[in-house]
């Protein structure tokens, strides 16, 4: 079903698990605790957070992580995503910028932009009735089942993405590496307002530090350079908006902040390995 739909729901009522063990997926997972309590570390992470009901976690492709539940355990829903052939429901164009920012779009992606992402939803209830619908469409498979298995993973997405940006997200980042806060401070401003125009200097002075500090620890930290940071998160913003019907190649290019259309081709082909129509047109 997860290759013919691009995605499925899957319930542990409840989730059991004592021993370490890092895994993983060939896709994108998205999980959520509507009961009880867990631990999660992802592999890089030194400490274990503590999930309760509400909290929504994205794994990227590939990345390892432990999840711990003892006794009684906790209720968890994973959704799985596989963008290998099929897209995401259109979602209102308000959400595009944060949709960007928590769903890399594109297999090409996966180095450049993996990093667990957690935030809290505030209406579990709700969210569970939506899961709860997408895996009963998808194991009934009666009639009109695909299209209202799409109609809740909608609902379900709009929900994460209010959470989002009204709450905040917190990205996981490799605790042994002591991020400045200053760093923090111009990824989160990247993150946001990735379609402006900022300057190296605009950059280091709002996080108070020089522009030569800045760019060396920026790469430290990230392993990119602060252009290429930026680069990268309007390519994948572009790759949300190029996917609506009727976009545009030069408008999209110009609202994720590329004032020339050739710079933005070329960008947009060095990094996803396609260009900008052909994913518009949804070629492979």
């Amino acid at each position: 079903m997860l290759k013919r739909m691009g995605f499925a729901v899957e319930s542990f009522l409840p989730y059991l698990r004592e021993d370490l063990g890092p895994h993983s997926a060939d896709v994108m997972v998205l999980w959520v605790v509507v009961r009880g309590v867990c631990r999660q570390r992802f592999e890089l992470e030194k400490s274990f957070f503590t999930c309760g009901p509400g909290t929504f976690a994205i794994l990227h492709h590939g990345e390892r992580h432990d999840l711990i539940a003892s006794p009684p355990g906790a209720d968890v829903y994973n959704i799985y995503i596989d963008l290998s052939g099929h897209g995401l429901p259109q979602l209102a164009p308000e959400f595009d910028d944060v949709l960007a920012a928590i769903l890399p779009l594109d297999l090409s992606h996966r180095k450049r932009f993996d990093m667990g992402v957690r935030f809290q939803l505030p209406d579990v209830n709700r969210v569970e009735t939506y899961l709860k619908c997408i895996e009963l469409e998808l194991r009934e498979q009666r009639a009109g089942f695909e299209d209202a298995a799409r109609s809740a993973l909608m609902l379900f997405l709009i929900d994460c993405c209010r959470a989002a940006r009204d709450g905040g997200f917190v990205r996981d980042k490799p605790a042994d590496k002591g991020t400045p806060a200053s760093i923090e401070r111009v990824c989160l401003r990247l993150d946001r307002e990735f379609a402006e125009e900022l300057s190296l200097e605009e950059l280091a002075s709002d996080a108070d530090v020089s522009v030569g500090y800045l760019c060396r620890e920026f790469r430290r930290y990230t392993g990119r350079t602060v252009i290429g940071y930026l680069q990268e998160r309007r390519v994948q913003a572009a790759m949300v908006k190029l996917r609506r019907p009727g976009a545009k190649v030069l408008s999209v290019a110009t609202e994720c902040g590329f004032g020339d259309l050739s710079h933005f081709n070329r960008t947009f082909k060095r990094l996803v390995g396609r260009t900008p129509k052909q994913v518009r047109m949804g070629q492979a």
